[in-house]
């Protein structure tokens, strides 16, 4: 990936990581004094960025059209539970 984009050493490299870490492009994890890299299925990310605002429902909708053409399943982004206050109620003492 490095020298698909001309980088060179790790300082001009890191920042284009963490970019892809934050997107859920990838993952990374250290052992051993090396870097590995996890490279995740296009959907993780594309329903993270749905969740986070990034990718708007027009254009979900576009991709799951591309999807649906590729005989893909849908990319469904299910909201989260909204918060439903409780009622406290105060203990008797006798």
């Amino acid at each position: 990936m490095a020298h698909d984009l001309d980088l060179k050493g790790r300082r001009n490299l890191t920042p284009h990581i963490k970019s892809l870490q934050k997107k859920k492009f990838i993952a990374t994890a250290a052992g051993g004094g090396k870097t590995y890299f996890l490279v995740h299925d296009p959907r993780v990310a594309i329903l993270h960025m749905v969740e986070t605002g990034e990718i708007s429902a027009s254009e979900l909708f576009e991709i799951n059209e591309l999807l649906r053409d590729l005989k893909q399943d849908a990319i469904v982004a299910s909201e989260k539970p909204k918060a439903v206050p409780v009622p406290i109620r105060k203990a008797k003492l006798a």
